[in-house]
């Protein structure tokens, strides 16, 4: 920008160019006149200029400085650029895990709140059973699907049909017989437990699967299977840890860069035998650092200073030189830090740090440091260079790292979770309190793998360190249920997952994770079972036929559960009605038809409960009298269902007859 212009003068151009560009990024103006130096200087100086060069001038040298200006103004566009991305990183990385933290809630709750429905052998039990989000199905030792809950069904019969009598492994994978089996498929050859995670080549993400074997009086008879979508959680994790790691890295890559920087500007001005040569010399190349530079006698009075100090205290160069130091950029609370500091440097001693320093309109701002001494060639101190940045930038992502380990840990907390690392090569861990009090050990006991290992239920020992093992050969993570035995005799159930740290050789140098205790969640998983056993051994004894029966907004028809007295009791088995009602609704007899339609329609309608008595032809020449009763239910989706029992009048009914044939022949 040329001082003398035609129209507008350069003061009143730098004026109109500092409200255009206030507030934002820095706007680096460069002054060129022909005016005296000094007074034209000052002036344009305190206008807004960054620079100033007097005609005429040297065209290489308005190059270099115009470069410098450029250069000063892309790294501040760069660092602000740096600055807003990681702000957002941050911003929607903490979003992700608050998502996933109210999923689990959601989840839990959804659990809970089924498990609790579940001892209820009831409609109450049926409407929790398919109010759960997971997959649930029970299995018979064939593995065919005997029962599946409302989830399961609305996923795969629009593609399989009916799912009763399906094989599981059809649905999720994609054959009956698979090559290899599935892990779960162990619950139905070698009656134990199965817990997998991993993925289904059926169903898109990452799943938990969990099988236990179904018995009665020591037999097994089949198995449950639930199948649960650990998507969304596993995303959130990967994503929460891709995070952390991308801000400590670049909190270190910025560290070292500083300390590269501030090591390389001590070794360049060392240089010199003597301070004031040095920095005279030193100085056109010291303008185009990014840090500040300032140069004292040894008394702490100010010899040089170069442009980014200007820019960074706020002070122009004429109004620094000759002034102390200490009294320029070192606010008053921390003068007295400062004077101790110019001290140690009188006596030979450099000193580095991070110190709080001020502009010269008062506002403060931390700064890294690097003050050296510079002595002659006979020993004598004859200058003080110090080398400060602001690092307000780097404090503030600091800053935003302790809140993002805060928030995971108000998320774990949360959670009710335990954390733990495990040094592999050292044997030694680091854990929270809570994992601590899950496995029953003593505040600070729980110090190596030993020390967990040895509070484990003894018969599940293999299975835990099978795990750890494991992970450190294939590289993986891995989730496994425990058993752990505290001091009292008490047994709780743990949920260990973790995953591995490998070094550049791809050795596995540490192990970290969570525990979860589920104890509660194993109890009402025994209750469920218990509850199931005891429904299946009502049913089954129970005189007559149990059932539950749907006829579907639509019109359709359709047994939703058949007890086996319909074996017993019409000759049918309990499977072919549930596949096909036509199967039983075809033997009434025809002159019995039309009123067993009605009754049903009329209960449907009025949601009246239902009672009707009619004959059945069980085989030809061979009818059957059937007395049933039911009660109606009214689902949102307009599907009305009745559980009820149809039970065998026939010998009431030919007493009957008997009495009136003898009443007519009377």
């Amino acid at each position: 920008l040329d001082w003398m212009m035609p129209k507008l003068s350069g003061a009143e151009v730098l004026e109109q160019l500092r409200v255009a560009s206030e507030p934002g990024p820095y706007l680096p103006i460069l002054v060129i006149t022909a005016l005296p130096q000094f007074t034209t200087r000052k002036e344009a100086l305190g206008a807004g200029a960054t620079d100033f060069l007097n005609k005429p001038y040297d065209a290489a040298e308005i190059v270099l400085r115009v470069g410098n200006l450029l250069a000063t103004r892309f790294l501040q566009l760069e660092l602000i650029a740096q600055n807003q991305s990681l702000e957002k990183r941050v911003e929607e990385r903490t979003a992700e895990l608050s998502k996933a933290n109210a999923a689990l809630q959601r989840q839990s709750l959804v659990r809970e709140r089924a498990a609790q429905a579940a001892v209820q052998i009831t409609e109450e039990w049926e409407q929790s059973f398919d109010a759960v989000a997971d997959h649930i199905c029970i299995l018979d030792l064939e593995g065919k699907i005997v029962r599946a809950n409302r989830t399961m069904r609305e996923r795969f019969e629009p593609i399989h049909g009916p799912l009763t009598g399906v094989d599981y492994r059809l649905c999720y994978c994609g054959s009956a017989t698979p090559d290899p089996e599935p892990p779960c498929a162990e619950v139905l050859v070698k009656n134990r437990p199965v817990v997998w995670e991993g993925e289904l080549p059926t169903i898109a993400g990452w799943h938990w699967i969990a099988a236990y074997p179904l018995s009665e009086q020591g037999v097994q008879w089949g198995a449950i299977s639930v199948v649960r979508d650990m998507t969304a959680r596993k995303e959130a994790e990967q994503a929460l840890r891709e995070a952390q790691e991308e801000l400590e890295a670049r909190v270190r890559d910025r560290t070292q860069e500083l300390e590269a920087a501030n090591s390389a500007l001590s070794t360049q001005s060392i240089i010199s035998k003597r301070a004031e040569k040095a920095v005279s010399f030193q100085a056109h190349m010291l303008e185009s650092i990014s840090e500040a530079v300032i140069a004292t006698d040894p008394v702490g009075k100010i010899l040089y200073v170069n442009q980014f100090a200007e820019r960074l205290y706020g002070w122009p160069a004429h109004e620094m030189i000759g002034r102390d130091v200490v009294e320029i950029i070192v606010p008053q609370p921390s003068r007295e830090k400062g004077r101790d500091i110019m001290e140690a440097l009188k006596k030979g001693q450099t000193w580095s740090g991070e110190f709080l320093v001020q502009r010269r309109d008062g506002t403060t701002f931390p700064a890294a440091v690097t003050d050296s001494p510079l002595f002659d060639e006979s020993g004598n101190l004859t200058a003080i260079i110090g080398i400060s940045q602001d690092v307000t930038k780097r404090k503030e992502a600091e800053e935003a790292l302790r809140l993002s380990e805060e928030k995971l840990r108000l998320a774990v907390n949360g959670a009710d979770l335990g954390t733990w690392d495990w040094n592999v090569q050292s044997d030694q861990t680091r854990c929270s309190a809570r994992t601590e009090e899950m496995f029953g050990l003593a505040p600070g006991t729980g110090r190596t793998r030993d020390a967990f290992l040895e509070a484990v239920h003894p018969e599940d020992r293999g299975l835990f360190a099978e795990a750890l093992q494991r992970s450190i050969e294939t590289h993986t993570p891995h989730e496994v249920d425990y058993r752990v035995v505290h001091s009292d005799g008490s047994i709780r159930w743990i949920r260990a997952r973790g995953g591995v740290r490998a070094n550049g050789d791809g050795q596995v140098t540490d192990m970290s994770g969570t525990v979860h205790d589920v104890t509660e969640r194993e109890r009402m998983k025994e209750k469920l079972r218990e509850t199931e056993a005891r429904y299946h051994r009502v049913a089954a004894n129970a005189p007559g036929m149990i059932y539950q029966f749907v006829q579907r907004a639509g019109g359709s028809m359709e047994f939703l559960y058949v007890s086996e007295g319909s074996r017993e009791l019409f000759g049918i088995e309990p499977a072919a009605i549930a596949a096909d009602a036509n199967v039983l609704v075809g033997r009434i007899h025809p002159a019995d038809l039309a009123s067993f339609e009605q009754s049903v329609e009329e209960s449907r309608s009025s949601l009246r409960d239902w009672q009707w008595e009619g004959r059945f032809v069980r085989a030809p020449g061979d009818d059957l009298w059937i007395s049933g009763a039911s009660r109606p239910v009214q689902h949102p989706n307009g599907d009305v269902v009745w559980d009820g029992l149809l039970t065998d009048m026939t010998a009431r009914m030919k007493i009957e007859e008997q009495l009136q044939d003898s009443a007519r022949e009377n």
